[in-house]
């Protein structure tokens, strides 16, 4: 007789509570409580967290004599004590949190709530990859149900497996659609050969492009030397991805969307932007932002053209769309800055002043002089470059320059007067 052929016993919800871990022997229900080292980490970090919480909203409230009469203070009490709260929302969870499988169904127990679904009533499941771990999704057979989603932290046997081998996995049934209907796209060629061969070839160039675009990007933001190959591969990379994009036909995807089966290109489109935004808010220093605004919103408005031709899917979705909108701001405002003053060939105004004070400041790391006014200024902090910042002293001379713009803006650096 195999283990599903045994009959489920009277009372199986008692009998599973009262005996949790050793339904082992094929009688029904099996229980499977999270995995050992799970349950040590909901443990520990939950005791952790409601010891920690806990004392110092008692600390807050109690023993100092004037707790009571700072409403921050209270604030900042209140906090902690939902802290505690959560920390033996986490011990219990432990504890309690546990999988009920029967021959026909199952059953998740979780410390706010439980959930039973029969076989026959289960649609299919879903497996999703997060940061922290794999998340299960129960998807209803009867349309408006919600599904259920938990966290993948079961131990599992052979018999669980197998009763999860009985469902539809949702994710492999759409991903083998999506994909015949890629492999069917004439972009990719006239035959189902040279359709495979092509969307390998997309796949190694999608690789490349995301490698590309890391490295490009950690260069930028941590090592940007030399500055103007740095900022116009920071430019390049993410333009010559949406050409590649465009050029596809539709055959490559400009999002990360779960079950997406062609080659995926939002790391080069979007990545190296934030890295030009970085460089641009901490290395320039704008006097005047007229016209980079209008610029800029020029410039989203035709990346956002170019992606929609590129991907069509992603028209449909229009959230994610916006999304992609807002998201391509950061390069469009960041080359047009960059532009501006790397681009500029302009004469330099340029006004004495004295060095009044010296500092680095730390978050990020920039190196800041603050000086005497000069011209119609009031004077103020300003960055330099490292080697400047060495070489100064206070009460230095030092030339504010004072630029117009390659595309108007005006802009200034500081230098040591010739």
């Amino acid at each position: 007789m195999s283990s599903f052929d045994l009959q489920m016993p009277p009372n199986p919800d008692r009998a599973a509570w009262r005996t949790p871990d050793d339904r082992r022997d094929g009688v029904w229900p099996r229980v499977y409580r999270p995995r050992r080292r799970i349950q040590i980490l909901f443990a520990v970090s939950g005791v952790f967290t409601a010891i920690w919480g806990l004392g110092v909203a008692v600390w807050l409230l109690f023993l100092p004599p004037s707790a009571g009469s700072s409403g921050a203070q209270v604030a900042f009490a209140l906090m902690c004590a939902g802290m505690a709260v959560g920390g033996a929302y986490f011990v219990a969870s432990a504890y309690v949190s546990r999988l009920l499988l029967w021959q026909d169904a199952v059953e998740f127990v979780e410390l706010t709530c439980r959930r039973r679904f029969r076989l026959c009533d289960i649609a299919g499941f879903r497996r999703i990859a997060q940061q922290n771990g794999v998340k299960l999704v129960i998807e209803p057979l009867e349309p408006g149900q919600k599904p259920f989603a938990t966290a993948l932290v079961w131990n599992s046997d052979e018999v669980l497996e197998a009763w999860m081998a009985r469902l539809t996995d949702l994710d492999a049934r759409e991903s083998e659609k999506h994909l015949s209907e890629l492999l069917a796209a004439r972009a990719l060629g006239t035959t189902d050969e040279r359709r495979r061969q092509a969307l390998s070839a997309r796949r190694k160039q999608a690789h490349v492009a995301n490698g590309v675009a890391l490295a490009v990007s950690l260069w930028g933001i941590f090592i940007p030397r030399p500055y103007p190959l740095v900022v116009g591969l920071l430019i390049l990379v993410p333009l010559g991805t949406l050409g590649l994009l465009v050029s596809g036909r539709g055959t490559f995807s400009a999002s990360d969307q779960h079950n997406e089966v062609r080659p995926k290109l939002m790391t080069p489109l979007l990545l190296p932007g934030f890295a030009l935004l970085f460089r641009s808010l901490f290395d320039l220093q704008l006097v005047d932002y007229m016209p980079l605004p209008v610029i800029a919103a020029l410039g989203v408005l035709i990346w956002t053209a170019a992606l929609a031709i590129g991907d069509p899917a992603i028209r449909r979705r229009r959230i994610e769309f916006a999304m992609f909108a807002l998201f391509s701001a950061p390069l469009s405002w960041g080359g047009c800055a960059e532009a501006n003053v790397l681009l500029d060939r302009s004469p330099a105004h340029a006004f004495a002043t004295r060095v009044a004070e010296k500092y680095v400041d730390r978050k990020p790391t920039a190196y800041m002089i603050t000086i005497e006014p000069w011209g119609d200024s009031a004077g103020g902090s300003v960055s330099v470059s490292k080697d400047l910042h060495r070489d100064l002293s206070v009460g230095d001379t030092v030339c504010v320059r004072l630029h117009e713009g390659a595309l108007g803006a005006g802009w200034l650096d500081v230098a040591r007067c010739k």
